[in-house]
C-alpha cells in the first residue's frame, strides 16, 4: 500500500501519443412496452441518445483523466461522424492534430439500443477496409517523425484497417530506437510477430487461450502462455489480463507474479483492459518499474470493473484507493497538493469549523457538489478553533474529518492550522470556492487570494450554514 502511495506521489504526466482505431460508441436508450405487428420484435421507444468515445478514444480518454497531454493518430473518414469525434475529444482535452482523413474510410460508428439497461441490438456502421502501399508510405512519413515529441506510445488495435503489418513495424521500431516505451492492446487473431520489439502487450485471457491453444486456469498455465507470446513478440514483459482474477506479469522463469484483483463486486469487466493499459502507459512514461506499475493498474481494474459501464479512473480516485479504507477521503495538504498539480478536472472548495454538524451543513455540502469534479473540504483543526474560540470544539478534528468524508458529496477532507484559509486556497488553486448564505455581502479574508487563483467565488443561498 505505501509503495502504492510512493509511485503516485513520484508521478508526473507526460505527453503520451495513442494510435489505433477510434471509435464512436452511440447509445440510444429508451423503454419496450410492446411488440410489432408487423414482425415478432421490440418496439423501442427512444428516450434519449448519448455518444462516448470508443476504442482508442476511450483509451486516450483514459488517458487524459489521468492527466496526461494526449494526442490521438487515428483514421477517420471526411464525413458528419468526424465532427461529432472531434467534439468528443476536444471535450476530452485530447489533441485532434494527428487524425488522418481518407474519404474512402467511414468513421467508424457503433449504435447500441437499450431498453431497461438491457442491450437489445447493435448495429455497427463500417465497411471493409484496408490501406493501399501508397497510403501507408505516406501515413509513416507522416506519422513516425512525430513519435520524437512523445514520452511514451499506446497502440490499440481493433483490426479496422488502419494498423497493417508494415505501419506497426515502423512504429514500433522507432520507439525502439528512441528508447520510447510502446504499449499495445492487441488485435483480436492478429499474429503477434507483428508486435515484434514492444515493450509490452496485454491480451486478455480469451485471446490469449486462443493464440496459444489451451486453456488458461493454473498459474503453470500462464507461465506457458506467457513464455510462447514473449518468444513470439519479443517484448520486454508480457501481460495478460484476467478479468476478475487480476492480472499476470511474467518477464522470463525467474520473474513473474499474478496480482489479484482489488474489486470483490463485479458488474462489468467492460473498460478494464483500456484503463490497464492506460496506467501502464502513463506511468512506464514517467520511467517507473513495472512492478510498481501494476499493481496500480489493477486496482484501476478492479475499480472499473465495479461499476456498470465503461469507466474511467482518476489519479485521485487511485490515490484514495491506495490509502487506509477509514483514511481514504482525509488526507494532509502536501498529499492534496500534489493530487491537485497531477489533476486536469475541476475542483471547488470550502472551509469551516463544523464543530457542530447539522442537516444544514449536509445540505450545504449537498449542493456544493454541483460545482467541479471534485469537492474539497478544509476544517479547522482542534488548535485553531482553540485560538479563535478560547476553548476546544467538542467533537474532535478527526472526528469531524471522519464524518464529513462519509458523505458522498466530499471528495477530500484536509485539516489546517491556520485561522482562515487563505494559504490553502493559494496552494490548490480551486475552480470555485464556495461560501454559504451568511458570508454574502461581507468581506472575505480570503478574497485576495481566491482573485489571486483565479477562482470562482459562490453562495449556496437557499442554505444557512455558520462556521
Amino acid at each position: 500500500m505505501q509503495n502504492n502511495l510512493r509511485t503516485l506521489n513520484n508521478f508526473r504526466p507526460r505527453k503520451v501519443l495513442v494510435i489505433g482505431d477510434v471509435i464512436i460508441d452511440r447509445y440510444h436508450v429508451g423503454v419496450v412496452n410492446r411488440i410489432s405487428q408487423e414482425a415478432p420484435i421490440p418496439i423501442l421507444r427512444i428516450s434519449h441518445e448519448k455518444d462516448r468515445l470508443g476504442g482508442a478514444g476511450s483509451l486516450a480518454q483514459n488517458l487524459s483523466r489521468l492527466g496526461c497531454q494526449v494526442s490521438l493518430c487515428a483514421l477517420t473518414g471526411c464525413d458528419d461522424n468526424l465532427k461529432i469525434l472531434k467534439k468528443l475529444l476536444i471535450a476530452k482535452k485530447i489533441s485532434t492534430d494527428l487524425l488522418i482523413n481518407d474519404d474512402e474510410f467511414s468513421t467508424l460508428l457503433k449504435a447500441r439500443f437499450l431498453a431497461q439497461n438491457q442491450q437489445i441490438l447493435r448495429v455497427d456502421y463500417e465497411k471493409d477496409f484496408s490501406l493501399s502501399a501508397p497510403k501507408i508510405d505516406k501515413i509513416v512519413d507522416s506519422i513516425i517523425p512525430k513519435i520524437q515529441e512523445f514520452s511514451a506510445v499506446a497502440i490499440s488495435h481493433y483490426v479496422k484497417g488502419f494498423l497493417q503489418p508494415l505501419l506497426l513495424n515502423k512504429i514500433i521500431n522507432e520507439t525502439k530506437r528512441l528508447g520510447i516505451p510502446c504499449v499495445c492492446d492487441p488485435g483480436r487473431g492478429v499474429d503477434h510477430s507483428n508486435y515484434k520489439g514492444i515493450t509490452t502487450i496485454k491480451p486478455n485471457r480469451l485471446e490469449t487461450e486462443g493464440l496459444v491453444g489451451f486453456k488458461l486456469r493454473t498459474t503453470a498455465d500462464f507461465i506457458k502462455a506467457a513464455t510462447i507470446l514473449k518468444k513470439q513478440t519479443e517484448a520486454e514483459f508480457i501481460l495478460i489480463s484476467l478479468d476478475e482474477d487480476g492480472i499476470f506479469y511474467y518477464r522470463d522463469a525467474d520473474d513473474y507474479k499474478l496480482f489479484m484483483v482489488g474489486s470483490k463486486e463485479i458488474f462489468d469487466v467492460c473498460g478494464a483492459g483500456d484503463m490497464v493499459i492506460a496506467i501502464l502507459t502513463a506511468f512506464l512514461a514517467n520511467k517507473q518499474a513495472p512492478i510498481d506499475i501494476i499493481p496500480l493498474a489493477n486496482i484501476a481494474a478492479g475499480i472499473v470493473i465495479s461499476r456498470l459501464g465503461t469507466a474511467s479512473v482518476s489519479l485521485s480516485e487511485l490515490m484514495r484507493a491506495s490509502m487506509p479504507k477509514a483514511h481514504r477521503k482525509i488526507i494532509s495538504l502536501a498529499d492534496l497538493i500534489q493530487i491537485r498539480k497531477n489533476s486536469n478536472q475541476s475542483w471547488s472548495f470550502t472551509n469551516g469549523h463544523f464543530d457542530n454538524l447539522t442537516s444544514m451543513h449536509i445540505k450545504f455540502l449537498q449542493n456544493m457538489a454541483k460545482y467541479g469534479d471534485f469537492r474539497v473540504v478544509a476544517i479547522n483543526s482542534d488548535q485553531s478553533i482553540k485560538k479563535q474560540k478560547g476553548r476546544f470544539p467538542e467533537i474532535k478534528q478527526l472526528v469531524r474529518a471522519e464524518l464529513l468524508a462519509s458523505l458522498s458529496s466530499v471528495d477530500w477532507v484536509v485539516i489546517f492550522d491556520e485561522d482562515a484559509p487563505t494559504d490553502l486556497i493559494k496552494k490548490l488553486k480551486p475552480d470555485w470556492v464556495i461560501k454559504g448564505k451568511s458570508h454574502l455581502n461581507r468581506d472575505l479574508i480570503e478574497q485576495r487570494a481566491i482573485d489571486e487563483v483565479s477562482a470562482k467565488l459562490e453562495f449556496v443561498t437557499d442554505v444557512v450554514v455558520d462556521r
